[in-house]
């Protein structure tokens, strides 16, 4: 049952802070497409359950947020959350007020309780001794660390909303665990090593941090991030793969770094992706430290829209490995190869698709790099998931990222210059891949290995394709810009561009012809010959 619920940005109603102030909500959007509130939604399907039932009363008589709160209202009358006396119009006119404010009076009290009386049946406050109960793990010599969470200064929760703010992620940018200076000394780990927290539960891998705020015998990890944004967390215990009982079904990619191999589990059946290096490169540092920085990196990131990395216990690694969850379907580039057709709905919900898996990665400041066709795998559930991070960049790693790779037809212009690929070059990268799966064409041609392109417009798909609503061209246009200052800044934007669709189109961008024309110099130069003309007029006119 899919029950499509506005989000906090498009809702109206109250809200209560931290210091019992009511505040009047209006949406700052309207939800899109086919969305309704949640209120809604109950009330719709509790009238329909009332005729089922034969419920001849109609006990949720709703049509706005008003009456349901006027009802709440009503229910606080005599307590000490007493709000009898506000209204709708009330905290539209006069503003957030504090609760209790009770009916005939002209404000709510700013503190509780002045008058000594409690609601209890004795008026009295009531203290409870809460006796101090330790945890039920204990350290012990081969878990002689506690470890502590908490939250962080720019964080909320598990980071639903203020996840998606840039700013708030510069506090901090990845999950960390912190230590104490002495005691990472004692074990001869450096600052950004990364590290393997374990107890009895589970584990997980990560990078370590010195803080002068941990105690020693103690470490802390935010509780922010969680499955979200990493494996693990120790809440729960993994049942390791035992990959020796595996039987190899099919080679999926020889590359020549690499080799991927669909492998089955033979007791249990199950399929799996195993990735490793090619024979030759088995020795080689730099190539074993790249898969293993490609395996940290998709360990990171818990999506639905990545495959995910298996645990494996390290006594079972004879050779150096990782595996992944296997997933029926094709990618883009199998599909396009097929001559399959992507209809205009099926190509925006892809795109849709795919800013959500870029800006899972996006938020743990992972760059893919390598956005394409041949990256982006579609399931038989109709699942997008993004492939591939062989050559994503991420500052928080040590190992030395290759400049710019990528498929020279799907590199934003930028990589030419040799800047270094951004959250922008991503996007640009999955405008591209929309453009192609559509028109079979590149917004600026094909653009061959080693050769320097020159950019000028792009093509509008429409040319290739009448078809193609304006909306959507001008979302595929404003993603693959020349400049980056002329695209969506983050996924999330694009993102909401393509679930409003044509009920809120973006608007079309437009060049000016002086610039279509490369005739800016000209233009200069004009306005130089002007200027002199000016200055030999006055010259005449004073001498």
């Amino acid at each position: 049952m899919l029950l499509p619920a506005s989000t906090w940005g498009e809702k109206e109603g109250t809200v209560t802070n931290s210091e019992r102030r009511i505040t009047r909500v209006n949406p700052a959007v309207i939800p899109p497409a086919e969305a309704r509130h949640d209120w809604a939604i109950i009330v719709d399907f509790a009238q329909r359950l009332e005729k089922k039932l034969n419920k001849s009363a109609n006990l949720f008589p709703y049509t706005s947020t008003e009456q349901i709160f006027n009802e709440h209202r009503e229910t606080t009358r005599g307590r000490d959350l007493d709000i009898t006396g506000l209204s709708y119009d009330l905290l539209t006119t006069q503003g957030p007020q504090q609760w209790p404010f009770v009916a005939g009076e002209s404000s709510g009290k700013a503190r509780l309780y002045t008058d000594g009386h409690f609601q209890k049946p004795d008026g009295k406050a009531q203290f409870v001794n809460a006796v101090y109960k330790g945890t039920a793990d204990k350290t012990d010599a081969r878990h002689p660390l506690h470890l502590l969470t908490g939250r962080l200064r720019d964080q909320w929760h598990g980071m639903s909303r203020t996840g998606r703010v840039a700013q708030l992620c510069n506090h901090a940018e990845a999950p960390v665990i912190y230590m104490n200076k002495d005691d990472m000394q004692r074990r001869q780990i450096a600052n950004g090593d990364i590290v393997k927290v374990q107890n009895k539960r589970g584990e997980l891998v990560l990078p370590v941090e010195a803080s002068d705020e941990v105690k020693s015998a103690q470490t802390f990890i935010a509780m922010h991030w969680g499955s979200q944004t990493m494996q693990g967390l120790g809440a729960v215990s993994y049942t390791h793969l035992d990959v020796y009982k595996r039987q190899v079904v099919d080679c999926l990619h020889d590359s020549r770094a690499s080799l991927l191999y669909k492998v089955r589990n033979t007791q249990t059946s199950q399929l799996f992706v195993l990735k490793t290096l090619q024979p030759l490169l088995a020795t080689d540092t730099e190539s074993c430290n790249a898969l293993l920085n490609e395996e940290w990196l998709a360990k990171r990131v818990v999506s639905q829209y990545v495959p995910q990395v298996l645990p494996i216990s390290p006594e079972l690694r004879s050779k150096l490995y990782y595996v992944m969850t296997w997933h029926e379907g094709a990618t883009l580039q199998n599909r396009i190869d097929n001559n399959h057709h992507f209809t205009i709905a099926g190509a925006a919900k892809i795109g849709v698709e795919i800013m959500r898996g870029l800006g899972a990665l996006h938020r743990l400041n992972i760059i893919h790099r390598d956005i394409k066709p041949a990256n982006v795998h579609q399931g038989t559930d109709n699942r997008i998931r993004i492939l591939d991070l062989g050559v994503a960049l991420c500052h928080i790693n040590k190992i030395e990222a290759m400049q710019n790779p990528g498929t020279p037809s799907f590199m934003a212009p930028e990589l030419f210059d040799g800047e270094t690929a951004t959250a922008q070059s991503d996007i640009y990268a999955a405008g591209v891949t929309l453009y192609h799966m559509l028109t079979r064409k590149y917004p600026y041609g094909e653009i061959e290995p080693f050769q320097r392109p020159k950019f000028t417009a792009p093509v509008p798909p429409t040319r290739y394709r009448p078809d193609i609503p304006h909306w959507l061209e001008n979302i595929i246009t404003k993603a693959v810009a020349r400049e980056k200052a002329d695209r969506f800044e983050t996924a999330e934007e694009m993102l909401l561009a393509l679930e409003h669709g044509e009920l809120k189109p973006l608007a079309a961008q437009r060049t000016p012809l002086i610039a279509r024309a490369n005739l800016m110099k000209w233009q200069w130069l004009a306005i130089f010959s002007l200027m002199m003309n000016f200055l030999l007029i006055y010259l005449l006119l004073v001498s």
